[in-house]
């Protein structure tokens, strides 16, 4: 990434930060994650995008969230080897550790080695990592500030999966439980 890409990210991460305190809400899953893809559904009107929730699921959202999971979705589009890219979304509850979990398959190459090395360690990525590195490290960055965990490996077969795991919250009182 060229050094403007790195300031342009880097000056989202502050804005996203200063905001974050107060513009945290808790939403169902499902609906946080259709509200995104109804935007980028406008901007890549080839690709289908589809979003299936296995357990309705609460989370807590944040712009951060937003922009993780645009980001993610965009680069499966915009990577895909396909002029009509799909993108599957699922979101369920991880097994091991109860969390929210969000995956993002895609149809694309695999994401390098080297760029998945440097989430894991971003302390030693140098100028001699390029590509989408930052943009990636930008994501985990977001769900980390949700008190989430970002996993990337590749798909069955082929393209990539992109996890969130996050905190699950408790539905928000939207005056219609009958207790």
């Amino acid at each position: 990434a060229n050094l403007n890409q790195i300031a342009e990210s880097m000056k989202q991460i502050e804005t996203t930060l200063t905001q974050q305190r107060t513009n945290r809400t808790t939403r169902q899953a499902a609906e946080a994650v259709r509200d995104t893809v109804a935007d980028l559904r406008e901007t890549y009107p080839t690709a289908s995008i589809s979003v299936s929730e296995t357990t309705e699921l609460w989370i807590a959202v944040t712009d951060a969230f937003d922009y993780a999971l645009s980001h993610a979705i965009e680069n499966a589009i915009v990577h895909a080897e396909s002029p009509e890219p799909t993108v599957l979304i699922d979101i369920d509850t991880s097994p091991n550790t109860g969390r929210v979990e969000i995956r993002i398959d895609d149809e694309g190459p695999p994401i390098p080695g080297a760029e998945l090395d440097a989430l894991d360690d971003h302390a030693k990525t140098t100028s001699t990592h390029h590509g989408s590195g930052c943009g990636l490290f930008v994501m985990k960055w977001c769900i980390e500030t949700l008190g989430g965990e970002l996993k990337i490996e590749p798909a069955n077969g082929r393209g990539n999966s992109v996890f969130f795991y996050l905190p699950p919250q408790t539905p928000a009182d939207t005056g219609t439980e009958n207790s």
